[in-house]
């Protein structure tokens, strides 16, 4: 397989990005480990080795205002050790992040190259775009849902719970119909994609799916109908996000074997 020099390039370009943000990972780890391994042992001085005495202290300061520094210590310590666990995990985070980023860069640098020469990679990749733009939407309305439906559980009065009902169909007026929109698009790119085996049996169950969504009217007046059209609408985008985890398998028999040939390729090009 002869790849282009300008793609030979923009690989190993975009994987010593990868390799040099790794490293960033593996120290910010490594730092991370010490300062928890500081703030333990701080949490168990030698003249108190039961570990209780600090998270005491801790409670005492909580609810008095007050820091025993002769059960706990220096307060100052702990809050520098403290300080520098959430800056170490924070630190951490962030470069782990860009890792990912850089990763998933390369990923699609090698994807856009696949489909310019790969006419059966380029129909596969696309439809596993399309599936998980699909599921995006789906789990972030279902997030939203799933919180509203959960204020309605609990102790409260008869009056705060209507309150969190008529709030929370306010809400959800306006963020079904936006997930249906978003929805839609796909609908048609599925159904054009209609003689491809691999999407017939997502395509199918995406679509019944949609309609029973859109028939959601969002127009209960009591509790009872409420609690019954929130779970119709959670059981449907459940549904839907399950479905949308079926493909993985493609991306791990189509897509990533083509995308490590080319990156390893590439690496080993002179």
């Amino acid at each position: 397989m002869e790849i282009p020099k300008e793609i030979v390039l923009g690989i190993k370009t975009r994987q010593g990005a990868v390799e040099a943000l790794g490293e960033q990972v593996s120290r910010a780890a490594g730092e991370s480990l010490e300062v928890d391994r500081l703030l333990e042992e701080a949490m168990a001085p030698e003249k108190f080795p039961e570990k209780f005495l600090v998270p005491f202290c801790i409670t005492i300061k909580k609810t008095t205002g007050l820091w025993v520094e002769a059960l706990g210590g220096s307060e100052s310590r702990f809050d520098e050790l403290r300080r520098r666990q959430v800056e170490s995990q924070n630190e951490f985070d962030k470069y782990r992040m860009r890792e990912l980023e850089a990763e998933q860069a390369l990923w699609d640098f090698i994807d856009r190259y696949l489909r310019t020469t790969d006419s059966i990679y380029k129909k596969r990749s696309e439809a596993l775009e399309a599936i998980r733009k699909i599921n995006e939407i789906a789990e972030k309305f279902y997030r939203e849902a799933t919180d509203i439906r959960c204020a309605l559980i609990g102790f409260k009065s008869p009056q705060e719970f209507e309150r969190i009902r008529v709030d929370g169909m306010v809400k959800m007026r306006e963020l079904l119909p936006r997930a249906i929109e978003g929805l839609q698009p796909w609908e048609k790119f599925l159904f054009d994609r209609g003689d491809d085996e691999l999407l017939e049996p997502f395509s199918g169950g995406f679509k019944r799916l949609l309609l029973r969504l859109s028939a959601c009217t969002l127009k209960s007046e009591t509790m009872e109908r409420t609690e019954h059209e929130l779970d119709v609408i959670l059981e449907v985008m459940r549904n839907m996000t399950n479905g949308t985890r079926y493909p993985n398998w493609l991306d791990r028999e189509w897509l990533s074997p083509k995308v490590d040939r080319v990156k390893r390729l590439a690496l080993e090009a002179d």
